[in-house]
């Protein structure tokens, strides 16, 4: 009988190919119908259960059970149906057909020898070891919480994919008790600030100056949830540090900038989200500036929250992802030039960039020392804190849970003498009044670079080195290239 290859058949052209030249017993390439294609047709639909069950009708051995230690293996028979019959085939093709690896073949294979088991189950999702797995108590309440809302037509099914009557839930987030701020509420402000990394200019592409100290500029990020916009306050090392005082600054301009003091029967909330650094953030200067806020009337009740430590992305780290793409593969000359970067960044809501000066960064220490902070109050130990109009005093949580309760710390004056009218204000002393000077080190690296800057960026600099001697200022030398590409041009 001449073999004719099959259009459709349960065996490929190849496996059948394959099993005759490897076996004695060759296969017959045959027409088969439709009845006898049953197998192959079902089995790719059916349930794990039902594979595993095909795969071992069709698996069997004569051996004997070797022993534990024993290094014998036993001898497996495999089949396939073919014509209303099982014919004998290797183990690739039967591997091959199924569509099974070896290690789902080993596993039926030991579960029948060891466990006695006659038709194995398969077991994926239904181990009672894994801790983490969700019962099916709690599966079915799922399903039935989502039945209980009214479906709506789903909007695919207007195309021509093979999707069915599917229907979507809507679920709405006040069928929960769950306090979500809303952003169309102009009575509450929730804000979120962050320092970015320190920027160091001027940034030239050699060896030489890649070893050298350069000039640190900061920028404070704000950014306003409302209206999903950040607000980027400037500042270089020579104007002021960055500690608590400078970021109540900044925080102190954006507020009076944006909002005025409340009239009488009007509420207004801030909630303030921060990382958890103590000497910007988290500590007793920035609890007191909140409570001058409220005094002065421009909030009546002001939450601070610190993001936990390992989980701190805030809003204003995707702003800073976008200024840090557009200064790649730039060469800063300056701060001069940041700005200008800060302004193009974000295309669809831009910056509002604010360079601040000395004139803007104010001192709170009157402030600290006019009220006395409760001495077991442990500020860096806390991630949630409250104060409002309605009492003088401070309350506290060590994480953000609802169901832990409040700590409750009393603020008071240091002197009874001291009338609460008489609070110094916030912008009533300055914290600087010169500029900074910098180390003689630093001031010497920036010296030896000035020769390879534009004039304007070398008179930004020159201003703030303070070095009167050429020998201070080191030699450099003149038949060096100059690092922006142009050799030897006089800027």
């Amino acid at each position: 009988m001449e073999s004719a290859p099959p259009k459709k058949k349960f065996l490929s052209k190849a496996a059948v190919q394959h099993h005759n030249n490897a076996c004695k017993r060759p296969m017959l390439l045959q027409q088969i119908s439709d009845d006898e294609k049953a197998p192959r047709n079902n089995y790719p639909a059916a349930q794990h259960d039902e594979k595993y069950l095909f795969q071992t009708l069709l698996m069997s051995s004569e051996d004997a059970v070797p022993d534990q230690n024993s290094k014998a293996r036993m001898k497996w028979s495999y089949k396939l149906p073919v014509m209303y019959c099982k014919v004998d085939v290797c183990q690739m093709t039967f591997r091959t057909t199924l569509d099974i690896s070896d290690s789902q073949i080993s596993r039926v294979q030991q579960r029948m020898v060891q466990n006695c088991e006659i038709f194995p189950r398969n077991m994926r999702g239904r181990h009672d070891i894994r801790p983490q797995r969700i019962l099916d108590d709690t599966v079915d309440a799922i399903q039935a919480h989502l039945k209980s809302y009214n479906p709506i037509e789903n909007h695919y099914s207007r195309n021509n994919f093979v999707l069915g009557n599917l229907q979507v839930i809507r679920v709405t987030l006040s069928t929960y008790s769950v306090r979500v701020p809303s952003v169309l509420d102009e009575e509450k402000s929730n804000l979120q600030t962050h320092m970015q990394q320190t920027k160091f200019t001027p940034q030239l592409s050699c060896s030489t100056a890649f070893y050298m100290r350069k000039f640190c500029t900061y920028n404070l990020c704000i950014h306003d949830e409302s209206k999903n916009k950040g607000h980027m306050f400037l500042w270089n090392e020579c104007d002021a540090k960055k500690g608590a005082h400078k970021v109540a600054s900044c925080i102190y301009k954006f507020i009076t900038r944006k909002y005025n003091p409340l009239q009488s029967g009007i509420k207004r909330s801030l909630v303030v989200w921060s990382d958890r650094c103590v000497g910007q953030n988290n500590n007793y200067t920035m609890l007191i500036f909140h409570r001058k806020l409220i005094q002065d009337n421009y909030f009546t009740d002001i939450y601070q929250k610190f993001m936990v430590s390992g989980h701190s992305y805030l809003s204003c780290d995707t702003d800073f992802a976008l200024i840090e793409n557009q200064m790649k593969n730039r060469f800063l000359k300056s701060p001069l030039e940041i700005p200008d970067i800060l302004k193009i960044a974000n295309m669809v809501t831009p910056f509002e960039v604010t360079e601040m000066t000395q004139s803007s960064f104010f001192d709170l220490k009157p402030l600290e020392n006019y009220w006395k902070r409760p001495a077991d109050l442990k500020v860096s130990h806390s991630l949630l804190f409250y104060q409002s109009t309605d009492s003088t005093q401070i309350f506290t949580k060590q994480s953000h849970s609802e169901d832990q309760a409040w700590e409750v710390f009393d603020i008071k004056l240091r002197s009874q003498m001291l009338d609460s009218a008489g609070i110094p204000q916030i912008d009533g002393k300055l914290k600087y009044h010169s500029l900074l000077t910098l180390k003689t080190g630093k001031q010497k690296d920036i010296a030896k670079l000035l020769k390879f800057l534009p004039a304007l960026d070398k008179c930004f600099f020159q201003e703030r080195i303070r070095l009167e001697t050429d020998a201070e200022l080191g030699d450099v030398d003149d038949e060096e290239v100059n690092l922006f590409g142009s050799p030897d041009v006089e800027l």
